[in-house]
């Protein structure tokens, strides 16, 4: 079965994530990170650092990318799915001719898969 894992939308600035997320929904941050520019770049095609802000409860739903000068950069917005077959994913992602972004974050790969309208997947072992 393949699930949602998280989301993960655009915020121009760290008090617009927590009005939405905190205030609004009632949801804790988790935690907080910066991915660097080479890892942005291969996953989004942007040459920035980039803090990300998770929301949840129990375990996270939403990745908050601040981007201050969020106009002129393309969202790095995207879904992560967990699968139960990463690998047959893959390969079938490949057959139909789509983009598969793949990195290595730490001690293992992450990929993600871009559609033919632009839209973007994290793909996960699940």
């Amino acid at each position: 079965m393949i699930t949602i894992d998280h989301f993960a939308v655009r915020f121009s600035s760290r008090e617009r994530a927590e009005r939405i997320f905190a205030h609004c929904l009632g949801m804790r941050k988790l935690r907080s990170f910066t991915i660097g520019s080479e890892i942005s770049a291969a996953f989004f095609g942007l040459d920035v650092s980039i803090e990300i802000l998770v929301y949840g409860e129990e375990k996270r739903i939403v990745e908050a990318f601040i981007l201050p000068d969020g106009g002129s950069i393309p969202p790095p917005t995207h879904v992560c799915l967990k699968v139960p077959d990463l690998a047959r994913i893959l390969d079938k992602a490949q057959e139909l001719g789509l983009e598969i972004r793949k990195t290595l974050v730490g001690d293992h790969e992450v990929f993600f898969l871009k559609d033919d309208d632009e839209n973007l997947y994290e793909m996960k072992q699940g």
